[in-house]
């Protein structure tokens, strides 16, 4: 069932979800907030949103693991996912496109045991699973704190509206 949802934010800090909602709401985007990982595959399930915005970092389930699974879900694997980090910061520098093969230098949640090369699959591998096991990859990450600016037009892109 469709609910009209543009963004479901999974995000547990209440000033971050605040803030997220705030500039994307400001946009015309319709955005509702899950404050943990528990549940959450059930609730994009349910909501079906164009887009999720994920922590990383979240009560019950983290959202490494919440992406593991819908990435495994065959109905929602292709859901558009805007992975949340604390980790990383200064060495993303804004946010990064995660394509076929990239390993996401610098952050380590991401990085593969091995260099990836250009036809790997997108779900290379991540440090939070044990070395040569599969990860789920978001299609973008993001470190926080984030500019305003760049969270706009990181979210048009994936939406696929103009900048």
């Amino acid at each position: 069932m469709m609910s009209g949802i543009d963004i479901l934010l999974i995000e547990d800090e209440p000033n971050i979800a605040e803030a997220v909602r705030f500039i994307l709401m400001r946009e015309g985007w319709r955005l509702e907030i899950w404050t943990e990982g528990g549940q959450a595959l059930d609730r994009i399930r349910a909501l079906r949103p164009r887009l999720v915005i994920l922590d990383v970092m979240l009560p019950a389930q983290s959202g490494l693991e919440v992406l593991a699974a819908l990435r495994a879900d065959p109905e929602l694997a292709s859901t558009q996912v805007l992975m949340l980090t604390a980790r990383g910061g200064a060495s993303l520098g804004g946010a990064t496109r995660l394509g076929k093969g990239d390993a996401m230098a610098g952050a380590g949640l991401f990085d593969a045991p091995e260099p990836v090369c250009a036809d790997a699959a997108p779900d290379a591998a991540h440090a939070g699973q044990d070395r040569g096991t599969p990860a789920a990859r978001p299609d973008f990450v993001m470190a926080k704190p984030f500019d305003n600016d760049e969270l706009r037009r990181v979210v048009k892109e994936m939406l696929g509206q103009p900048a």
